[in-house]
This record gives structure tokens, C-alpha cells and sequence, in this order.
């Protein structure tokens, strides 16, 4: 269930509580006993109660994707081509929603479950896979990873514009080499599916996508129930 962090899953488990039907089998005072208040609202959702206004336009206020590794990791290589192909897919998603963005954020979550954010602000908007996995990189290697494993990474890009009547600066690059190879690409997927092209770059890098991991992506809304706040 959405909402049911690291802090409450145990609490549940603890009442023998593993699914959302186990959770709809108890009172409202017994998930208040166990829960407080997030007991009450696991509660309501448990039995498809949600008050909340649903706002099926709603911009998104970030496009992010991350990997949760089924094995904890500290191999540097693999992470690091990890970074590359969550980049390359954060950018597919911005030029399918024909969107920019000015802020790159990295997050690590090792295998305490101890989550952590970096993140950087341009002045322009970046869209280029080329270019977000530059932000990425560095922010990557500034990181103190202290012998850790790795259990999750993500790639997100917020503070989000759409690119009509966007006034580019005099030092950006309106046609890279880099940006026309990802609009090719676009086309190519357009006409024969996602599978049809990957970049020699991502294709070289042969630990990007392994059985061992698995994906979760997409945009995200504004929210009024955020998850639980990163360190």
C-alpha cells in the first residue's frame, strides 16, 4: 500500500497484518491502537474510502525513474551504468511530454533502507539525456558512499517548463549532436517500438539492465501525503 514505510511495516507485520485484506479485517479502533492516525487513513484505504479530490490533468511537478536492485550492490561500474540508462529514460519521458526541466536530483537508498538526495539547479533547461547524466555523474561521484551497498538508485529532473515559447540563452545549444540523436531515436520508437534502437553508449554497458533489478518510474504529482522525507 502506498504510504506504509519502512517505520509502519514493521508495526503490521508485528499484528501479522501482510496485506491490504488482513488490514481491512480490523476494527477502526484496532488500526487507531496500532497506527494513530496513519492507522485510521491505512484503514479507509483499505476499504476504498479516499476523500481526496481526483485531478486527472494535474501537471507533474518531476519525471524520475529508479531501479531497486534485487541484490544490494557496491560495484561501481554497474551503478554508474545504471545512472546512465535511468538518465536516458528520464529524458525519453521529458521529450514525450515535451518538457524541460532545471533541477537534476540523484537518490541512493543503500541496504539499511537509509535514503539519501543530492540535487542541482541550472539556470537553462535541460533535456538532453547527454546532459542530465553529466549533472548525475557528478553529483555521483561527490557522494561519500563509506563501503555501502546500494539498493535503490533514481534519477528525477523537476522545476519543469514546457519548451514552447522558451527563451533559450545565448550559450545554449538549440541542436546538439547529442539532441538530434535522441529525436531520432524518438522517431524510430514511434514507428517500431521501444525495443527497435538503444544507444551503442547504453548498449556497451552491459550491466544497465540486469534480471537482477527491477524498474519503478514515472512523473509525479503534487500531493498532499508526500513519502517519507529523505536524509
Amino acid at each position: 500500500m502506498w504510504g506504509v514505510g519502512k517505520k509502519n511495516e514493521p508495526l503490521l507485520l508485528q499484528k501479522g497484518i501482510r496485506t491490504i485484506g488482513d488490514l481491512a479485517g480490523l476494527s477502526r479502533k484496532q488500526a487507531a491502537d496500532l497506527l494513530g492516525k496513519h492507522g485510521l487513513h491505512f484503514w479507509e484505504l483499505a476499504h476504498g474510502i479516499d476523500p481526496r479530490e481526483v485531478v486527472p490533468h494535474e501537471q507533474a511537478k518531476s519525471v524520475s525513474q529508479e531501479r531497486t536492485f534485487f541484490e544490494d550492490t557496491d560495484d561501481g561500474e554497474q551503478l554508474q551504468n545504471t545512472l546512465f540508462y535511468l538518465c536516458n529514460e528520464v529524458s525519453r519521458l521529458m521529450r514525450k511530454s515535451n518538457q524541460k526541466g532545471r533541477t537534476v536530483t540523484l537518490k541512493i537508498r543503500f541496504s539499511d533502507f537509509s535514503t539519501f538526495t543530492r540535487a542541482h539547479t541550472h539556470t537553462e533547461f535541460l533535456q538532453c539525456s547527454e546532459d542530465i547524466y553529466r549533472v548525475i555523474l557528478r553529483l555521483f561521484n561527490s557522494f561519500q558512499m563509506n563501503r555501502r551497498k546500494v539498493r535503490l538508485l533514481g534519477v528525477a529532473v523537476s522545476n519543469l517548463s514546457t519548451i514552447y515559447g522558451e527563451q533559450l540563452s545565448m550559450l545554449q545549444s538549440t541542436d546538439s549532436k547529442s539532441a538530434r540523436l535522441d529525436r531520432v531515436m524518438d522517431e524510430i520508437e514511434r514507428k517500431f517500438g521501444k525495443q527497435a534502437i538503444k544507444k551503442a553508449s547504453i548498449m556497451n554497458r552491459r550491466s544497465y539492465l540486469t534480471p537482477r533489478s527491477k524498474d519503478r518510474s514515472g512523473t509525479t504529482p503534487p500531493t498532499d501525503n508526500p513519502e517519507e522525507p529523505s536524509r
